[in-house]
């Protein structure tokens, strides 16, 4: 019998631990996974859609066979990058030490598995990376909130994608429409909590002009107050979108992989976007030569093409976005950069980022011509936006 979500996180995590023998093992492993950013949306709703789960498991056979694998598919030192993870779970007492990271994830065990013994989950994505194609003959259901890349999964048998400002939401209401689910919601505040904090965050607090927030985000968080009618929300919301925001502590290096996601093109490009949480004139205060981390990065991964989304507030509480295009000097895959460049500049309709180049002043101050800077006017359009567009773009180059 199942006491809570943090008792649920403890097993899983001595599961992970011990992992499951080849061949005769007769249990069936379930990974239920978020996307390679591992945002609080992603963390979070692996987690608790892989708890619910196991509830309703629990439910109709009384016992289970599964072991469940909620996993954070990024190194357990890059967790503490992702600051607003780190407050909610401490504020909520759960121990984010437990989650189930990259490094432990057993690829060549899990590849021995027969088929019928491994499952997987993909929560806050609906494309495998390259690092997981080798379980695409493994993915069963999908819950997100993205665009449909309708990637081939020969054993799909469930897909929710929805237009709503936040994976978490979907998985909250799961627990709400389901009896054994709203009793487990009802009764463990960190689960309530922990759910209605990630929807709060990636929706910036339930504030429609950032374009972020739809009808089902509103009626779930309505009705996880009801179960929580002392939660301040806007309180609770500016506590984690600080947390979110405090990034005193990172360097260059960090504020690249701390929210970023890559994707490969039709022609074998390797594109990434980094959101990144201050503007452009703090960037490059830090005194870092920037162009040389890009490089770096780029060559680490094999980016042809990095994009930086910058997203901050000035003191007057005004948000501002900023984008930054970073090509290596020797791309692995040869891009038409100007005709990509052009295209995003005069994007029109919804697909349109409003991109304004940035003063020469502040180009100046690098000496490569491989970067190029923008003030972006369309502050609806976060990375969610962007990447379709590049990708439809890059297919035409």
């Amino acid at each position: 019998m199942q006491t809570g979500l943090g008792d649920f996180i403890d097993r899983t995590s001595a599961c992970a631990a011990s992992q499951p023998k080849e061949g005769g093992d007769q249990h069936v492993v379930h990974v239920v996974m978020g996307n390679q950013a591992c945002d609080l949306d992603s963390i979070v709703s692996a987690i608790t859609l892989s708890y619910f789960m196991s509830l309703q498991e629990e439910e109709q056979v009384g016992s289970s066979n599964t072991i469940w694998y909620p996993l954070v598919p990024i190194p357990a030192r890059e967790v503490k990058l992702r600051t607003e993870v780190t407050y909610l779970f401490s504020a909520l007492n759960l121990d984010i030490h437990k989650l189930s990271c990259l490094e432990s994830f057993p690829f060549e065990k899990f590849q021995g598995l027969q088929q019928d013994s491994l499952k997987f989950t993909l929560v806050d994505h609906n494309s495998l990376s390259s690092q997981f194609s080798a379980f695409s003959s493994c993915v069963e259901e999908i819950v997100d909130h993205h665009e449909d890349f309708k990637a081939n999964f020969p054993a799909l048998k469930k897909k929710q994608i929805e237009v709503v400002g936040s994976t978490a939401t979907l998985v909250a209401e799961k627990f709400l429409n389901h009896v054994k689910g709203h009793e487990a919601i009802s009764k463990d505040v960190s689960l309530r909590q922990l759910l209605l904090g990630t929807i709060l965050l990636d929706t910036v607090g339930l504030d429609p002009k950032f374009g972020k927030t739809f009808p089902k985000d509103q009626m779930v968080v309505k009705r996880l107050c009801e179960l929580d009618p002392s939660v301040d929300i806007n309180t609770f919301f500016e506590a984690i979108q600080k947390a979110k925001f405090d990034i005193s502590s990172l360097n260059t290096y960090d504020l690249l992989i701390k929210d970023y996601k890559d994707w490969t093109a039709e022609n074998g490009a390797i594109y990434g976007v980094a959101s990144v949480l201050l503007s452009l004139e703090k960037w490059i205060s830090l005194g870092e030569d920037l162009c040389q981390h890009f490089a770096d990065f780029c060559l680490e991964r094999n980016l042809s093409i990095l994009f930086c989304m910058l997203a901050y507030q000035t003191d007057d509480n005004v948000f501002h976005r900023e984008l930054i295009v970073y090509r290596p000097k020797s791309p692995p895959v040869s891009l038409d950069f100007v005709k990509l460049l052009a295209e995003l500049q005069e994007g029109t309709g919804k697909e349109s980022l409003q991109l304004n180049p940035i003063s020469e002043e502040i180009a100046h101050k690098f000496a490569s011509s491989d970067v190029w800077f923008f003030s972006q006017q369309n502050i609806k359009a976060s990375r969610k936006a962007l990447q379709p567009l590049v990708h439809k773009l890059l297919a035409k180059l």
